[in-house]
């Protein structure tokens, strides 16, 4: 199989997310508060207040509250979701790369691996949590990939190499796994949703790195070794696993 790496990424987007107690709504001085603060902490991320209904979420999760920003891409004017506030959870939404652009935001570092975005995203995400009155017992770093074009016998060699009991070929497949990696005394849960679609020419990728333990709140230093653990991890792992190389 040839190799599949960075240079097929079409779409990636790095979110970060925090997963809460339900709460019913975001009143009305709740959100001028926490859109205050959170331009205030990442101007170039968050712009204007976006309607809910304009916004995705999680299913059967109705957005409270979201923004969204403009960029400037060679095509033209692209306009993204970079926060969703839904009742059980949180998501800063961060732009890398639309078909096949990259989004000038942050620093270069195409998979925002530095420790100032990281710290940008767990205060972003605790002005939530606090303005909101709720604490997170779950963090995630998000990583949603489209890799195009891939060749029919790339996505035919990968479905082998992830599935070799199947002798038959399969012109659109999906993987869903969750493995649990310990770092030190925690361990953190790598989620891992792959759909090949051969005739299309992609393959979309969903990785999600978070804490397993919910028994308790997380404070800041939490959410930090979460964001950390999945910048040791990504890309390499995923790309290893497309691959074949991972042992």
């Amino acid at each position: 199989m040839d190799r599949i790496g960075e240079d097929r990424i079409h779409q990636l987007f790095v979110a970060f997310g925090c997963r809460t107690l339900p709460i019913a709504e975001v009143k009305p001085d709740q959100g001028r508060e926490l859109i205050g603060k959170l331009k205030a902490a990442w101007p170039d991320l968050f712009g204007q207040e976006a309607s809910p209904s304009h916004l995705p979420g999680p299913p059967g999760e109705k957005p409270l509250l979201g923004l969204e920003q403009s960029f400037y891409m060679k095509e033209g004017l692209a306009t993204i979701g970079t926060l969703v506030v839904v009742p059980e959870s949180s998501t800063i939404n961060v732009p890398r790369r639309l078909g096949g652009s990259a989004i000038r935001l942050c620093r270069e570092d195409l998979w925002l691996k530095d420790k100032a975005t990281n710290t940008k995203a767990r205060t972003a995400l605790m002005h939530v949590t606090d303005v909101l009155g709720v604490a997170p017992h779950r963090a995630g770093k998000i990583y949603d990939i489209v890799l195009h074009p891939v060749t029919p016998e790339e996505s035919k060699a990968l479905f082998q190499h992830l599935c070799p009991s199947i002798k038959e070929d399969a012109v659109e497949y999906n993987v869903n796994a969750t493995i649990v990696r310990t770092v030190g005394d925690r361990q953190y849960n790598v989620v891992l949703q792959l759909t090949a679609k051969q005739l299309q020419g992609l393959v979309v990728v969903k990785v999600d790195v978070n804490n397993r333990d919910m028994e308790r709140s997380l404070d800041p230093r939490d959410l930090d070794r979460v964001f950390e653990t999945a910048d040791e991890l990504m890309p390499s792992w995923l790309f290893n696993l497309l691959r074949g190389d991972i042992q």
